[in-house]
């Protein structure tokens, strides 16, 4: 069964495994994602399989005169199950060291889901939109895109099977699930656009391509045709560079211009044939040669690696530890490929007779795991988020976090743009986002230690005051012209927000501007954000275990935990605003310093009372606000001179 080698269907796989990889890793140049369509390189994928699985169902049935369906999904199976499983193996110990219960609930589901091949509808029912971030770890979810090829795989062979005898009414079945197939991808990016993505139905005809390569291949179509093969080549390569960089997944895929990238890569592989002896030599093509055959084991290891990675704050803008990462994929899926895919590929292999034991015993091990896995955290399945616990000195505990958040929003709206009351005291007025607010709610709370000063909000995203953005109509409806005025009547400024990019990218113009207030002002770094899952902190999920709050120990054992937790995206952040205030010449006050206590490695999560500070990843209750404005007082760490 075998078919003709093409070692250019390689390197064009070694693109498709790349660009999925860059994209997973969110690499940022200039606040701009790199290979924002990244995520095409599964299409690409589909595209390619159409193409093989059609050349070897065509040769099978050349060779024998039919297709043994078994013996045609035993070999597609013997390709991806050793290293499917391997990694699912792996990736169980890993979860269950690294993940969080709710992550660790879904992580259950979904290897269930995985060697079924049935992760695409998993995640569909889950209602999992593709692209975002919904606050649960996933080390799973790039295997919705094998349980798809598999689904086409069993489709194919079935559908050959039923009309290979006839191959003119089999082209013309081909022809019509085809169109019904693009006809669901558009039609389901205009109505259901966040279910579509995972819809078999909807990337059909993308393996259907790959077919129509393989017929125009077999009937020699391109030969002697040399001029128009150079320029639909490089129309192809143009098509796919350019869908690769500038396509997102806001572009809400697939749809109608899903056939950019699909058309680019289709005369990519049908007019490339000819073109291979002036490349064959070139080191960079035989690097993705290489790479190319190590494409699938790449693919399924970079994305549990990331989420790991993630989950523990290894990567977050640390480009070195990044690279440690990549080494280790690099590593894995080399070992992989050479010591897991191939040994079950070769007949002369130890492994090779042993496929289906090996497998079944892979197979029954990895379900025992999920059903464990679930069947242990199925208690946080059904959260009830109203109830709450009475703790000492604490009689009220929510895990309802919405809770903490409309005592917050209440707090703020009394004060929110207000004018200053007192002409007599020092103004200091707080400008910036929701974490501006937090800073707003711990020094108003403490306002009676502060004899002499008021203090004012002024509530607004930061590039509301570049001459860019002045009159929008989100800017406006911040109230920008009152807030102007407050600006105006303050002593003293203190800017405190979480820099959004678009701030990131008018930092020099923002300073500008506030260079141009002549008043004292403040710099604030970001505030700390800790590991938050879905609804719950790291505290809700102890409370929520062991049903009272930590005790002796467990206090400082969790502030440790708080501290490990932290997300580092805020370093490099804090390193551009500080450059920025000592430029201008303001003060700088880092949250840190009264958040977390660096030596010990701790920060504290709730109050001396037993309240809870944090109600999400990085914003603060209304004791927490007040527990951490004492601290400021305390410590002198505000010089409002």
């Amino acid at each position: 069964m075998k078919i003709q080698y093409r070692s250019d269907i390689q390197a064009l796989r070694a693109v498709a495994v790349l660009a999925v990889i860059v994209y997973h890793a969110n690499i940022y140049f200039l606040n701009n994602k790199v290979l924002s369509g990244g995520f095409l390189g599964v299409d690409i994928f589909f595209v390619i399989s159409g193409y093989l699985i059609s050349k070897i169902i065509l040769n099978e049935i050349n060779i024998s005169g039919k297709l043994i369906i078994l013996v045609f999904l035993k070999n597609r199976l013997r390709r991806i199950v050793p290293a499917l499983f391997f990694v699912l193996l792996a990736t169980i110990v890993f979860a269950h060291i690294y993940l969080f219960p709710l992550s660790l609930l879904e992580f259950g589901k979904s290897l269930i889901a995985s060697i079924f091949f049935l992760s695409n509808y998993y995640y569909l029912l889950e209602g999992h939109q593709y692209g975002v971030n919904d606050l649960i770890f996933r080390p799973l979810l790039h295997t919705w895109s094998l349980g798809i090829e598999v689904q086409f795989y069993i489709f194919f062979s079935f559908l050959f099977f039923f009309f290979y005898k006839k191959i003119i009414y089999f082209n013309r079945f081909i022809i019509f699930i085809f169109s019904i197939s693009l006809l669901t991808a558009i039609y389901g990016n205009l109505n259901f656009s966040e279910n579509n993505f995972y819809l078999i139905n909807a990337r059909i005809w993308e393996f259907i391509i790959g077919y129509v390569i393989c017929i125009f291949e077999k009937l020699n179509y391109v030969k002697n045709q040399n001029k128009k093969i150079n320029i639909f080549f490089v129309t192809g390569v143009f098509l796919t560079i350019y869908s690769l960089f500038f396509f997102s997944i806001e572009n809400e895929h697939p749809s109608i211009k899903t056939i950019i990238p699909i058309l680019g890569i289709f005369l990519i592989i049908t007019f490339n044939k000819t073109n291979l002896d002036k490349v064959e030599k070139n080191f960079i093509y035989v690097s993705l040669v290489f790479l190319g055959n190590c494409s699938y084991s790449l693919y399924l290891w970079h994305y549990p690696l990331f989420i790991f990675s993630k989950s523990i704050n290894f990567t977050d803008g640390q480009i070195f530890n990044k690279l440690l990462v990549l080494l280790l994929l690099a590593t894995l899926s080399f070992l992989s490929y050479y010591y897991v895919e191939k040994p079950f590929r070769k007949p002369k292999n130890y492994f090779y007779n042993r496929f289906i034991i090996v497998c079944t015993a892979a197979f029954i091990t990895i379900g025992l795991s999920g059903l464990y896995t679930y069947k242990k955290f199925y208690f946080y399945n059904d959260l009830d988020l109203n109830s709450s616990i009475s703790l000492e000195n604490n009689a009220f505990y929510s895990w309802n976090n919405k809770k903490y958040l409309d005592l917050r929003n209440q707090y703020i709206e009394k004060f929110k743009n207000e004018n200053f009351l007192n002409n007599y005291k020092k103004k200091v007025l707080i400008l910036g986002n929701s974490y501006g607010e937090d800073l707003f709610i711990s020094l108003k709370q403490n306002e009676n230690l502060y004899k002499k000063i008021q203090f004012g909000l002024a509530s607004s995203q930061l590039y509301c005051f570049t001459k860019k953005h002045y009159n929008l109509n989100k800017c406006k409806q911040n109230y920008i012209h009152k807030i102007n005025m407050l600006l105006k009547s303050s002593d003293i400024i203190i800017v405190s927000a979480r820099w959004s990019a678009q701030d990131k990218k008018l930092i020099n113009e923002i300073f500008i501007f506030l260079k141009s207030l002549n008043k004292k002002i403040i710099i604030t770094s970001y505030s700390e954000e800790f590991y938050f899952e879905k609804y719950f902190t790291i505290l809700d999920f102890f409370t929520y275990k062991n049903k009272r709050f930590p005790q002796n120990e467990e206090v400082n054992g969790l502030k440790k935990e708080y501290f490990k937790k932290r997300y580092k995206t805020s370093l490099k952040n804090n390193l551009l605003i500080e450059k920025y205030a000592k430029k201008y010449n303001f003060d700088y006050l880092k949250k840190i310093d009264y958040q977390c206590a660096t030596k010990k490695k701790e920060c504290d999560y709730i109050t001396d009372n037993h309240e809870k500070i944090y109600y999400d990843k990085g914003h603060i209750s209304l004791e927490g606000a007040k527990y951490f404005g004492k601290k400021i007082f305390d410590n002198k760490m505000l010089n409002l001179d």
